[in-house]
């Protein structure tokens, strides 16, 4: 089965909001992200997601969930540093 470049797009769409809860005080922090798409299960540290939107320092990991799902780096590098409306939700 074939990663398709839109839902790899939302994958670290994902992963971006992820990131940015990350960084409120009153979340507990996760170590990594989990990408599912159908049978396929794979995860990426956020930490290395983290030095990818900021550097465009790609890990081995990373680089071969770009190059599965035929990713163009600098497009997942520009959603991942994507402004985000959120809101915050008191539980």
């Amino acid at each position: 089965m074939r990663l398709s470049f839109l839902s790899l797009r939302q994958i670290f769409c994902l992963g971006a909001i992820t990131s940015a809860f990350l960084y409120s005080a009153q979340v507990t922090a996760a170590e990594k992200v989990v990408l599912e798409y159908g049978v396929f299960r794979g995860s990426v540290r956020v930490n290395e997601l983290t030095a990818f939107a900021e550097t465009g320092e790609v890990s081995a990991p990373l680089r071969f969930y770009l190059k599965a799902g035929r990713a163009n780096p600098q497009e997942v590098r520009q959603a991942l540093n994507a402004p985000i409306s959120v809101s915050p939700i008191v539980f």
